[in-house]
């Protein structure tokens, strides 16, 4: 009986525990789904309020935040992803277009399994290894590596890595599931881990790395696949790389496949299938561009291959060749260099009329560019846009060029570090400058004065003198300039267009938003133009929108410059919205440094 006694106390006892460990459990639980959630970055907890449509003084909780299967973060300028591990049914997320360079907060977030962190600032995605449940995975224009995290991932259907510094696919080897993989422009050499994945059918983008051999790809282009090269076997093979030779040459075309023809010009025309047949060697006798395209008895889509050829010419400067139809320059309805039928004798000033004042995509016609450095390297080599560029300098004899990199035409970018002083390598447009109004006298000018002040708190453009020959022309000295516009403002500070105010001060004395709006300029302006600036207050005010030191070095060097051509025009200045400062970005100082010719087309006085 004692026994008996004894264990019912001890089995009430035990009752009694567990029901307070039950209930503190219980309690506990219930502290958890009420305590309140905080986001160390500013802008994610502004996101998380949006999406929950909570005020700026509203509590967010950890029960707000559970059932949320789907999150999007996108273009939101977060930084910091500290508050994402308390979102545990997370099945989607979409963080593209941020400045996270931390993702291991992601760690236990086991049902995961679509992610989107495309152009961002991250370099390590080791979090990945035990978020084996993610199926499609976006990592593009980033920093990584290695892909050694996704080694043992057997769900993955969708890899986009494209623009990252990923060496090795040697981890994708066993992933079975594979469907769509998107690796274009890294630094990988060998293809040969991923030939052989079954399941690889939708997509596979492999342009832009230095593959060492494609011969293994040749299978694949018999499934229903997506690639963005040309078939190994269609390839053109040049006898003697592009270059500068000092003497002539006896040029040999060849490719893998047999059943077809080689097909080529030299005249600079695209290759189409009436063009000579390949059957002995070509004479190249003179500097000249050779276009050339393998043409299947399968009738396959092949593409065109060019190469530049520059005999008994030597230069201390880079040079830019340009191949380009004769036509898409010269042509009285096409040609963008010439008065064309666009041109007007009956208005007051003809010059400003003709096929070179017309702007816009139609505007653009294709042409491949090869750039050779100082040692005779080849550094460029692709198909690309160009259009005139300019305002008054359309009308001179010597015209701008601006460069349009596109995925259209292959390359989306010009990747090179084009201006040695500056590591950057990556371009979507650059321009071919004549040096504007001087472009008859200095022909560094600009560039000159913008080298004075490249150091100072605001933008300037890069600059690189270079030859330029178009068709085997040699067209002189050309500035090779950056141009601003909303790939610049990406890619220099990691400004989303979105996010983007760029106002200009034209001729017209009209102020123009080409990015954004003008909303916010025209607030600040209303504010000064209706307030004492000699007031602390609303001094403060204004200097929590403008960048004080970029305005005053900017003012300072456009004084000193003498620049006649500006504040009226040729001012521009930018922001990142919401809260960033304005800052400003010098161009077009060509009338600075007293420049007559243009003092005297404006007639103002050489003593003024």
């Amino acid at each position: 009986m004692k026994c008996l006694g004894a264990c019912d106390i001890k089995k009430k006892v035990f009752t009694l525990a567990f029901a307070l460990v039950a209930l503190a459990c219980v309690w506990s639980l219930a502290y958890l789904f009420s305590s309140n959630v905080s986001f160390d970055d500013p802008q994610f907890d502004l996101a998380i309020r949006s999406e929950l449509n909570l005020k700026e003084d509203d509590d967010i909780t950890f029960q707000d935040l559970q059932g949320i299967t789907q999150l999007d973060l996108s273009n939101r300028q977060i930084e910091n992803l500290n508050g994402i591990q308390h979102f545990q049914s997370l099945e989607s997320l979409s963080a593209s277009r941020n400045k996270i360079e931390d993702i291991s907060y992601l760690k236990d977030l086991r049902r995961l399994t679509d992610v989107n962190l495309e152009d961002n600032n991250i370099s390590n995605i080791v979090v990945f290894t035990n978020l084996s449940q993610i199926t499609n995975l976006n990592i593009r224009e980033n920093y990584v590596v290695s892909l050694d995290s996704l080694k043992n991932h057997p769900n993955i259907r969708s890899l986009n890595a494209q623009e990252n510094e990923i060496e090795s696919l040697e981890p994708l080897r066993d992933l079975h599931q594979l469907e769509n993989l998107n690796l274009r422009y890294n630094n990988i050499t060998s293809i040969e881990p991923i030939v052989h994945l079954p399941n690889l059918v939708e997509r596979l983008y492999v342009q832009g790395n230095n593959l060492e051999d494609e011969e293994p790809l040749v299978p694949l282009f018999d499934r229903e696949l997506e690639i963005d090269i040309p078939r190994p076997e269609y390839t053109i093979h040049f006898s003697h790389e592009a270059g500068l030779y000092s003497e002539t040459l006896e040029l040999q075309l060849d490719a893998i496949a047999t059943a077809g023809d080689i097909r080529y010009t030299v005249d600079n025309t695209e290759v189409t299938s009436d063009a000579t047949v390949y059957t002995e060697p070509i004479p190249v006798n003179e500097t000249m561009n050779v276009r050339a395209k393998f043409f299947p008895e399968q009738n396959h889509d092949t593409t065109e291959f060019v190469q530049s050829y520059l005999i008994d010419e030597s230069s201390t400067l880079p040079i830019i060749a340009i191949t380009t139809d004769e036509a898409n320059l010269f042509d009285e309805r096409k040609g963008i260099y010439t008065k064309g039928i666009y041109h007007r004798d009956d208005v007051p000033m003809p010059a400003f009329t003709g096929n070179y004042m017309q702007r816009g995509r139609e505007w653009e016609r294709p042409i491949h560019l090869q750039l050779f450095e100082t040692d005779g390297s080849l550094a460029l080599s692709q198909h690309a846009g160009m259009r005139i560029h300019g305002n008054q300098s359309r009308t001179f004899d010597q015209k701008s060029f601006r460069l349009y990199a596109r995925s259209d035409y292959g390359e989306n970018r010009f990747r090179h570090t084009i201006f040695g002083y500056d590591e950057r390598q990556r371009f979507n447009r650059l321009l071919l400058r004549n040096s504007g109004q001087d472009y008859n006298k200095t022909f560094f000018r600009d560039a000159f004065m913008q080298g004075l002040v490249q150091n100072l708190d605001f933008d300037t453009q890069l600059y690189r003198p270079a030859r330029l020959f178009i068709n085997g022309d040699d067209w002189g000295i050309y500035n090779i300039r950056e141009r601003y516009d909303h790939h610049y403002f990406r890619l220099k500070h990691n400004i989303q267009e979105e996010n983007l105010d760029v106002i200009e001060h034209t001729l017209d004395d009209d102020v123009i938003a080409t990015i954004g709006d003008t909303i916010a300029y025209e607030h600040l302006e209303q504010f000064i133009r209706e307030h004492d600036m000699g007031e602390s207050q609303n001094f403060e005010k204004v200097a929590q929108q403008i960048n004080l030191n970029s305005l005053l070095d900017y003012y300072i060097s456009q004084i000193y410059f003498d620049n006649n051509d500006w504040p009226h025009n040729n001012y521009t200045f930018y922001r990142e919205k919401p809260h960033g400062k304005w800052q400003f970005a010098l161009f077009d100082t060509d009338a600075g440094f007293d420049m007559r010719g243009l003092r005297v087309l404006m007639k103002i006085p050489l003593n003024a």
